[in-house]
């Protein structure tokens, strides 16, 4: 959820690999992205 509405459903390997919910959480920015260990697509 973000500010209220659902950003996505789904199986958690799904969500947690979505640009929208990486965005949500670490914005939108490369560098805080690969710091963070979070895989890209």
């Amino acid at each position: 959820m973000e500010l209220g509405s659902v950003i996505i459903e789904g199986p958690p390997s799904e969500v947690l690999e979505h640009p929208a919910v990486i965005a949500s959480y670490l914005g939108t920015d490369s560098a805080v992205i690969n710091q963070s260990g979070t895989p890209t697509s």
